[in-house]
């Protein structure tokens, strides 16, 4: 491993530590550098700030991970995320609960727009994909990893994974169903018939 990418790990197994024993807000550069046995001159050479280690430490450890495999579909990548955020559920409840510019929650979420368009217009070539499609879904899918994380949702991430694939499965069933039969009254006992089919 080169020296850039040890003292990069160090620096994030440092901020990790950190995140588990007090508020993310709180933790200085000082303290981070004191574990490490660094000066503040070492981390700024790597990091503009602790908003952008943290945007490190999810790439170096997800993203660089997810390059040695193929991934087969949309879902493959999605569970394989929830995988790693379920494996390190105590730093990122945490982590996306911070707001403001910078923050964890606003980098997720453009990167989940910029792969949705990516992998929405590899899938539906010759469809028009407009801009409220792409922000419509990510949001969906970035509150719905937001809300299992930070919540008491006691899930894991195979659960979780298979819940939310049943409710964008249903909600695109339940679109058609009103889409294409308009001119009949579409009952509570049918929805709830095609959710139970759905879910199987």
């Amino acid at each position: 491993m080169a020296d850039s990418s040890i003292t990069k790990s160090a620096l994030s197994n440092a901020l990790k530590k950190l995140v588990t024993e007090k508020p993310f807000e709180k933790i200085s550069i000082g303290e981070i550098c004191n574990i490490c046995n660094m000066n503040r001159k070492s981390f700024y050479y790597h990091f503009h700030d602790k908003y952008e280690l943290v945007v490190w430490i999810f790439e170096h450890e997800f993203i660089d991970s997810i390059k040695t495999y193929t991934v087969g579909n949309v879902w493959d990548t999605m569970s394989a995320l929830c995988k790693y955020f379920y494996g390190n559920k105590t730093f990122y409840k945490k982590i996306l609960q911070i707001d403001g510019q910078n923050c964890f929650t606003e980098y997720f979420s453009n990167l989940c727009k910029k792969y949705l368009v990516l992998r929405m217009r590899e899938r539906l070539e010759g469809i028009t994909i407009t801009d409220r499609n792409v922000i419509l879904y990510a949001n969906f899918f970035v509150f719905a990893v937001y809300t299992w994380l930070t919540g008491n949702d006691t899930r894991d991430d195979v659960e979780f994974i298979k819940d939310l694939k049943n409710s964008v499965v249903f909600g695109a069933e339940l679109a058609n169903m009103y889409a294409t039969e308009e001119k009949r009254q579409i009952n509570d006992n049918e929805i709830t018939q095609r959710y139970r089919i759905i879910c199987k």
